[in-house]
């Protein structure tokens, strides 16, 4: 930029370069005290031979350098000169601090009005993410004056590049950053990408001829990827860092066309050409013009030691061309990236547009020494000494050195153990679990373990059945036993179903559970109040005193008694030497039924006693004794009658037998003899004559007979 100064004007450019030098540690005492040592290089323009002094501060209250710069390059015919300087600063932190050098005096403008000016850059020392290592800031360099031809298109290319390889791009500078300065220059347009600056120097667009006009950019890199530094994230969108770039533009009149003018021709390096340079190796190259004007100048800016030759012919002979030759031999202290740019004037002032290279000085590959690990890949940030491993999968660190654990995150579910792997892991599930994370619950009911219709349920290594009504055991393989209990009662037969039974019962029970006895004394069989006690099969009777017999048909009597009223329906007759109580009764039916039953049996009985009688003469005798003996026989009363026929009249006894059926429908009883206590129908020789003994409780009065004919008295009267 310009400024005055002594009532004299000076021109003055700057460009600086920021990059991290070197981590110095110091310990004094037992504190530790960390100095981060930054080196700067800036490169300021100015009148010829005016002042070439700069101070820089860092804050308010640091001073990072103030001192004159060395000179690189003078005009002084055009009135300029242009010098550089690197020096280095310690900063107590990492930052981040703005670094700045401000003052004023700007030559008079043709556009705007410009009073004070300002250059600043922001140097942050916290590492990238990617790199491990502090921001390096872009790099570019200019003319410090641009000199176009009025009335004609224009267009700057500018050179920018960043050392780590980052995206770089140019934009306006703001206020805050070039003060007084910030966009004046009148509908220019700004290709931020390739930072070319175009504008059509004419008074349609605020130009003026023969006037001074300047340019204030700012210079900002973007990684390539998302990273972070301290914290704050950069995406490809965000600059991480910024550099102020400043010159002027003066319009003149010039001879010939707006095309007109030099070019750069073969062999020429192309624009943005990199040569990297090994340690003590120099550089030589050529730029090679051509102008059918003639040239006026070939200018050089480039780092400080650089040696320019005058201009030369072609070594090729073309009668148009000329060149110039340079040489650098770079020292260690020059490690790094240089921007070398050539521009070349014709004897019309027009000037070729701007060629610039870079040279990497001192160059050390730091992939030459395979830092990387574990078959990392090394790859070179940039031209810097700094470097990245790209780690195969299964490794991580700086220099891939670190085997991610992949099992950190916990990857395997369900308390699996977790084995660690090259780029993997392994998950040893637990019992019931499957998967690659073990996320799946084994299906243990897949097998369908479960028999007969039941359902499965799953479980953690486990399954259950839910048997179905009438099913048990682990896979309801057994039909329950409904009858194991015994449900079923007084002998029936229990059958077993699934999920029921079924109870077969006898004719004496009914119910589901056979529980219902069948009630043999619902009809009172018992005689003479006798109690009936049900049992099963049949019933009991407890007769009172002095009854007796299945059913309290029998009555006790004293022996020595005689039958009388011997008027009844029922007889039961028994042979005394058995026990009367052993004795089965027979009830003889009454009735027309009960007449011919007894026809019928006494022909039968007749019919046997004729064939057979004769043989049993002396199984049928019955010897009555004593009557207080035990030995007294029973027969029937009309077996009894026919043995005292003499003092009976047959017809009388007819009559009475006629009486006894005729009365109420009822007939008599016979009696027969029973051996064994049961009634069998057999006939007694009517040649015996015995006492006969009747027990009264053997007769159940049904009619009262008058004494005259009571057999009573006729067995009174056999008594010896």
């Amino acid at each position: 930029m310009l400024r005055k100064g002594n009532d004299t004007k000076e021109l003055q450019i700057s460009e600086k370069d920021q990059r991290l030098k070197d981590n110095k540690m110091a310990k004094r005492l037992k504190r530790r005290t960390i100095n981060y040592t930054v080196e700067f290089k800036y490169k300021l323009a100015w009148r010829y031979n005016a002042a070439n002094s700069a101070t820089w501060r860092a804050g308010s209250s640091l001073t990072a350098y103030s001192g004159p710069y060395v000179q690189t390059g003078s005009n002084a015919a055009e009135d300029w000169e242009e010098g550089e300087k690197t020096f280095s600063f310690n900063f107590p932190t990492n930052g981040p601090y703005r670094l700045s050098y401000a003052s004023g005096n700007w030559i008079n403008l043709a556009h705007g009005s410009a009073s004070s000016w300002n250059l600043q850059t922001v140097v942050d020392l916290h590492h990238r993410s990617d790199t491990y290592q502090p921001n390096y800031s872009p790099l570019t360099t200019s003319r410090a004056i641009y000199r176009v031809q009025y009335g004609c298109p224009v267009s700057i290319k500018l050179p920018i590049i960043d050392p780590e390889g980052d995206n770089v791009q140019c934009r306006w500078a703001t206020q805050s950053e070039a003060a007084t300065i910030s966009r004046l220059l009148p509908n220019a347009q700004l290709d931020e990408k390739s930072c070319t600056l175009t504008f059509t120097a004419n008074s349609a667009n605020s130009y003026t001829n023969n006037g001074w006009f300047a340019v204030a950019l700012t210079i900002e890199d973007f990684p390539r990827k998302t990273i972070t530094i301290n914290n704050r994230v950069y995406s490809p969108s965000t600059p991480i860092t910024q550099i102020p770039l400043q010159f002027l533009i003066h319009t003149e009149t010039m001879l010939g066309s707006c095309d007109d003018k030099p070019v750069f021709v073969s062999p020429t390096l192309a624009e943005g050409h990199v040569t990297i340079l090994k340690a003590t190796t120099s550089f030589s190259t050529g730029f090679y013009v051509k102008s059918d004007a003639g040239l006026k100048s070939i200018d050089i800016s480039g780092p400080q030691g650089l040696s320019k030759s005058s201009i030369l012919a072609d070594d090729q002979v073309r009668s148009n061309v000329r060149r110039v030759v340079i040489q650098w031999t770079p020292t260690q202290a020059d490690q790094g990236t240089h921007i070398i740019c050539a521009s070349a004037e014709d004897n019309n002032k027009k000037l070729s547009d701007t060629r610039c290279i870079s040279v990497i000085a001192w160059d050390v590959d730091p992939c030459e020494t395979s830092p990387c690990r574990n078959n990392g890949t090394c790859n070179r940030l940039g031209y810097t000494s700094d470097y990245t491993c790209h780690c195969v999968p299964g490794f991580t660190g700086r220099q891939c050195q670190t085997d991610i654990n992949e099992c950190f995150s916990n990857p395997c579910q369900h308390g699996a153990t977790c084995t660690d792997l090259v780029n993997g892991y392994t998950c040893r599930c637990s019992n019931g679990y499957t998967g690659i994370h073990c996320e799946t619950d084994i299906d243990e009911c897949f097998s369908n373990p479960c028999d007969n219709n039941s359902t499965c349920v799953d479980g953690i290594a486990s399954w259950n059945c839910a048997c179905i009504p009438g099913f048990t055991g682990t896979q309801c393989q057994t039909d329950i036993d409904e009858c194991s209990s015994s449900p079923c009662q007084h002998n029936g037969t229990c059958k077993d179903f699934i999920d029921e039974y079924i109870c077969q019962c006898t004719n004496e029970s009914k119910g589901d559970n056979c529980e219902k006895w069948l009630d043999h004394c619902s009809s009172g069989p018992c005689l003479h109040s006798g109690e009936c006690t049900n049992e099963f099969g049949g019933y009991s009777c407890d007769c009172p005193e002095p009854w007796y017999g299945d059913i309290c048909e029998n009555k006790e009597i004293n022996k020595t008694e005689d039958c009388t009223d011997l008027e009844y329906t029922d007889c039961s007759c028994f042979i005394t030497k058995i026990n009367p109580l052993k004795r089965k009764s027979y009830k003889m039916e009454t009735g027309i039924i009960g007449l011919f039953t007894g026809l019928l049996g006494t022909i039968v009985s007749y019919i046997i006693w004729t064939f057979l009688g004769n043989k049993f003469t002396k199984l049928n005798k019955i010897h009555i004794t004593d009557p207080n003996t035990e030995n007294t026989d029973i027969m029937t009363v009309r077996d009894f009658e026919s043995e005292v026929s003499s003092n009976y009249n047959d017809d009388e006894n007819r009559k009475d037998a006629g009486n006894k059926e005729n009365t109420n429908g009822l007939t008599g009883c016979d009696c027969f003899l029973d051996h064994t206590g049961y009634d069998h129908f057999q006939r007694f020789d009517e040649k015996l004559r015995y006492k006969y003994k009747f027990h009264k409780h053997n007769c159940r009065d049904k009619k009262q007979l008058s004494k005259s004919t009571s057999p009573f008295k006729i067995i009174k009267s056999l008594k010896h």
